[in-house]
Order: structure tokens, then C-alpha cells, then sequence
């Protein structure tokens, strides 16, 4: 099993636990097909998507301080709570245009801040996922036939999504929770068969997805790092600098790569695998 966990994040293989009370649930019996259909799960500054997929589990991250830009000293409004009554008391009237127009005044940012949802360069910039976690789940033996018994649940007074189905003879089930004391994204995986769990896990980002090395660790490497155009990244550093980067993909495809403020666009070669230098520019054999 290979795991790439960037987040406190915990996979737990585990008994299962008693199901959840469905006159409080929401519950489906296919996995979510669009972001709007996966199950959210959060604590106020961590949070996760849920979509439940079969072969795939794809859950989106998300963290309150993952923004594309930064720090607008000119953005507070220190008297911003001296509307909030007024607020509170139009809202409760149900003159909700009233209010927002006074929301719109008090709470947004007093600079240009994230310019009104049109922030790529503007000093706050646009918030952005985390990136994506996903759990690969290998059928059993090739032609295997499809899931059967699927059902995908959210507890809401728990908080627990759980995805659970039957394959090969085999009943799977995960459960996912995000726990404010221990901030952390919890995803439980479980089988009734001993030996029948195996998966690989992978982190992509669609932007900016190369993580910052955190001076704790001044050394060390990445594998397996999953970017869009169907892109693998391996990422080596030491005393807290990039040494290589190597990219592999289809033979041929190109993409932007970017380190700091320096972006260049490299294309792979037949072999569909390329290794760059620290400064991006050289090719490493």
C-alpha cells in the first residue's frame, strides 16, 4: 500500500461500527457524480468532500488558510461588529435585501481584498482546495463483476459519511469523520474477509499543487504526486532546496511547471519521463 498523506490525516483499518439511526441520515445508493452530491464533513478549519466512489474514493480537501495570495493591510474594518446587531435584527424581520446591503458595507474587505471574486491577483487572492485525496481500490481479479448493495450514507448528528458495498463476495466499508479536538480527517476502511483490503493513496492539485517544504523537514522526497493532464510528480530536496523534479506522463504531452516565480513548459520525451534540475532549467538524464 503506498501512502502520501500531507494533511493530519489517519486511514484506520478496523472493525466496523453499529449503523446510524436513517430517520437521520441522508443516504444514497450511487456514488456522488458532482461535487454538489458528495458529503461534506468538517470542523470549521478543516474540511472534506466525500464522493464514495467504487474503485475510486476521491475526497476534496479543504483548509481556511489555503489562499492564492496573501496579507492586505489596508483590507480590516476594526467597527465591523457595531453593524452586526442591526444585522442580526433585519435578518430576523426577514428584510434579508436590507441586510446584506449592510453586510456588504461592514464585513467585506476595506481594500481591494479578493476584488469580488475576481482574485487571481488581487492581495487575498481566491481561496483554494487543499487539494484531493484518493484511495485506488483494484477489483479483485480481472472482470470482476460490478459493486452490488451500494449504499452511501451522512449521520447528521454524528457526522460520519459511510460508503459501503459488496464486491466479489466481499462487503467494503469506509468511514469518514473530521474530529475538531484531535484536528485531523479521519477515513476508517474495513472488510469482512481477512486480507481482502488493499488500495493505493495518492494527493493531486489542479493549481499550485507542489507543497512548500516545511523547515522541519529541510530533506527528503516526495513519490507519486498526481497533477491534471494525467501527470505523476517525484520531488527530491535537501537543506530545504528543490534537487529534482521528475515528471512522467503520456509521451509527448507538455505542461507549465512552476517553482516560485520561475515557470517554464517542458515536453516529455518518448520514454514519458523527464527529470528537471533545481533551477528547472537543466534536464537531467
Amino acid at each position: 500500500m503506498r501512502q502520501l498523506l500531507l494533511l493530519p490525516l489517519s486511514l484506520s483499518l478496523a472493525a466496523a461500527t453499529p449503523s446510524p439511526d436513517p430517520a437521520h441520515a441522508l443516504w444514497f445508493d450511487a456514488p456522488a457524480r458532482h461535487f454538489t452530491a458528495s458529503f461534506p464533513l468538517g470542523d470549521g478549519r478543516l474540511g472534506a468532500m466525500v464522493f464514495g466512489g467504487v474503485d475510486e474514493e476521491r475526497i476534496v480537501l479543504n483548509e481556511s488558510s489555503v489562499w492564492s495570495g496573501s496579507i492586505d493591510p489596508a483590507a480590516d474594518r476594526p467597527d465591523a461588529h457595531r453593524a452586526l446587531p442591526e444585522i442580526r435584527r433585519l435578518l430576523l424581520e426577514g428584510k434579508n435585501a436590507e441586510a446584506e446591503k449592510l453586510v456588504n458595507q461592514h464585513f467585506t474587505s476595506a481594500g481591494l481584498g479578493s476584488a469580488h471574486a475576481k482574485a487571481a491577483n488581487a492581495p487575498f487572492g481566491c481561496y483554494q482546495t487543499l487539494g484531493t485525496l484518493r484511495l485506488f481500490f483494484p477489483s479483485s481479479a480481472a472482470g470482476s463483476p460490478p459493486a452490488t448493495d451500494y449504499h452511501r450514507q451522512l449521520d447528521l448528528p454524528s457526522a460520519l459519511a459511510t460508503v459501503t458495498y459488496v464486491r466479489d463476495g466481499v462487503r467494503f466499508t469506509r468511514e469518514h469523520f473530521v474530529s475538531a479536538p484531535g484536528q485531523a480527517i479521519v477515513t476508517r476502511l474495513t472488510a469482512d474477509r481477512p486480507g481482502a483490503l488493499t488500495l493505493d493513496v495518492a494527493l493531486d492539485r489542479s493549481e499550485r499543487f507542489t507543497p512548500a517544504l516545511p523547515a522541519a523537514w529541510p530533506a527528503g522526497a516526495l513519490r507519486g504526486l498526481r497533477a491534471r493532464g494525467g501527470f505523476t510528480v517525484d520531488l527530491a530536496w535537501a537543506d530545504g532546496r528543490l534537487t529534482t523534479a521528475t515528471l512522467r506522463g503520456p509521451s509527448g504531452a507538455s505542461t507549465p511547471v512552476r517553482l516560485g516565480d520561475h515557470t517554464i513548459s517542458v515536453t516529455l520525451p518518448p520514454s514519458g519521463r523527464l527529470t528537471l534540475g533545481p533551477d528547472l532549467t537543466s534536464s537531467i538524464p
